[in-house]
């Protein structure tokens, strides 16, 4: 038998994948730090930037992770949190960007990954806002870095490095992809069982000769069968 914590609508499992979700973020921020780091070596750049990303990247999926699986989430109408998740992930790639546009190509396909996922995570509303905010920092930062915009191919290790950015891209957005496929059955599955749990409920009003009403907070009724 599936059971929710207190004040959740969620099951245990929703919840651990949930949960499991966020390790696969955070492990996606090292990947791209380490990434990250060598490409900022090439282009003569110190190790700060690579350090803030996924130092920053790290801190929000801890801190969301923690709350999720305390519960303390679960009072909000999107547990997951997968708004905040996104402006705090693309603040963090935007000013990355704006502080070593030397390698700015790694940080806007990183941006434009962020924005693939919010596509399909967020409402119209929250996307649009999302948009918004995007729109604004990165356009901050290309004003302050103007021609320095680049990424280091001078060097073989280089465009192979541009080669593997661009391969991590494409292998997110197949992970994208088999992330909405799953929520299509998830609510497909919902549907049939409403469907079913319809089914039986005019099932059992045809066999029985009694009344059966629903009425709302102020007792007015809002269906008889």
């Amino acid at each position: 038998m599936k059971t929710t914590q207190p004040g959740s609508t969620r099951t245990p499992g929703e919840i651990a994948g949930n949960l499991a979700a966020l390790r696969i973020v955070a492990r996606s921020w090292i990947t791209d730090g380490l990434l990250l780091t060598v490409l900022v070596h090439l282009a003569g750049l110190t190790f700060f930037v690579p350090a803030l990303y996924v130092f920053s990247g790290l801190t929000y999926v801890a801190v969301i992770y923690w709350a999720m699986k305390r519960g303390m989430t679960e009072r909000f109408a999107d547990p997951t949190l997968t708004f905040p998740q996104l402006i705090l992930a693309l603040s963090n790639q935007t000013l990355c960007f704006g502080l070593a546009p030397e390698v700015g190509i790694f940080f806007l396909l990183s941006i434009f990954q962020t924005i693939a996922f919010g596509l399909f995570s967020l409402n119209v509303k929250q996307f649009r806002i999302l948009l918004v905010i995007v729109v604004a920092e990165v356009l901050l930062a290309v004003l302050l870095a103007g021609p320095r915009i680049s990424f280091p191919v001078e060097t073989l290790l280089g465009q192979l490095l541009l080669f593997v950015s661009f391969a991590f891209a494409l292998n997110r957005f197949v992970w994208i992809a088999g992330y909405m496929s799953s929520l299509r059955r998830r609510i497909s599955a919902k549907n049939v069982e409403l469907a079913e749990s319809e089914l039986r409920f005019r099932s059992l009003t045809e066999l029985s000769s009694d009344w059966y009403w629903e009425q709302d907070a102020e007792m007015r009724f809002t269906r008889l069968e």
